[in-house]
């Protein structure tokens, strides 16, 4: 789903993605964004495109392969701090 790219980028998530299976063979994959929590008016919508139990040294080097940026999220920006 090319609306699913959009969506950016944080160790602290407020959604995710919930993929659903086809029950019948070939049926489609689908996706569904759901909200973790309530969110404010023009809070912007984010997922975590790593494991957020992973170390964040782990994380970032993840980041960095994959997606080719380093992290600077809310988390990341603090850890970062005691570097």
């Amino acid at each position: 789903d090319p609306v699913m790219a959009l969506v950016n980028h944080s160790c602290a998530p407020n959604a995710l993605l919930v993929w659903e299976c086809p029950a019948a063979a070939g049926e489609a994959v689908r996706v569904t964004l759901r909200c973790v929590r309530a969110l404010a008016r023009g809070e912007e919508v984010l997922i975590a495109y790593t494991d957020t139990s992973q170390p964040w040294w782990t994380r970032q080097l993840a980041l960095r392969t994959s997606h080719s940026f380093s992290c600077r999220c809310s988390v990341c920006h603090e850890i970062a701090r005691f570097e």
